[in-house]
């Protein structure tokens, strides 16, 4: 359990010369007084990275966004940040982007170094839907979120790329079971190439080895109830 504001950070086992990896993990929202509680609707909105959720890997240095931090991953689309990450009630709780009830956040492929924000263009996709109960019933109280991060150079083009892939699961109520289906069932959408990267993949490599989560909620705090990373290649 994270209070308001508070990044979950740790270093793994990644080796240096990692180039596709692999989070998944299950979460939910409770307020900020009871530890089943309720959520509360939130609508968190700023062109500031503290604004905005991360998912993936950094350099250790602390907040995406901000000098000497390197992250490649999870965050908001190019479209999507101009609207407030949201958290609000519909038939259930819904992570989505500027209140939308019927479509959950889409996310996007992220890489920064430094103060340098890249972002993908997701505006064309159709997100599956980050949607969960109340924390206190002891069925549909999480859900999973799923992302593949893949990084590659092309020589010819002396450009460094990532792709970055996404698969959530609503109402889950195993997260020792829905982890490894998010695991496992792999990416339902494999997101346009990202270029950007400080990497080739041949001498360096992209440097990320901290998981960072990190969702912009002040009157909610995140519960991880399941998490895996897996080296892919």
């Amino acid at each position: 359990m994270l209070e308001p504001g508070v990044a979950y950070q740790r270093l793994t086992s990644l080796p240096d010369n990692w180039t596709n990896v692999r989070i998944a993990l299950v979460l939910s929202f409770t307020n900020t007084s009871e530890l089943n509680g309720e959520p509360v609707t939130e609508n968190p909105y700023g062109a500031s990275p503290v604004m905005q959720p991360w998912v993936g890997l950094t350099n250790g240095a602390g907040m995406p966004g901000t000098a000497g931090v390197k992250f490649v991953g999870s965050g908001m689309g190019k479209y999507e940040v101009s609207y407030p990450c949201t958290l609000s009630k519909s038939s259930g709780w819904i992570l989505s982007t500027n209140g939308s009830t019927t479509e959950g956040l889409k996310g996007a492929g992220t890489i920064t170094d430094g103060e340098t924000i890249v972002r993908s263009d997701n505006n064309s996709r159709t997100a599956a839907v980050a949607r969960f109960d109340t924390p206190a019933e002891t069925t549909n109280f999480a859900f999973a979120w799923m992302t593949d991060i893949l990084t590659w150079r092309d020589v010819g083009a002396e450009r460094s790329y990532m792709r970055r892939n996404q698969q959530v699961i609503a109402n889950v109520s195993n997260p020792d079971l829905a982890v490894n289906q998010a695991m496992v069932i792999g990416p339902a959408y494999n997101e346009g190439s990202l270029y950007g990267g400080w990497w080739d993949n041949s001498t360096t490599f992209t440097g990320c080895k901290h998981l960072f989560i990190r969702f912009p909620f002040l009157n909610n705090r995140l519960r991880i109830h399941a998490l895996k990373v897996m080296q892919l290649a």
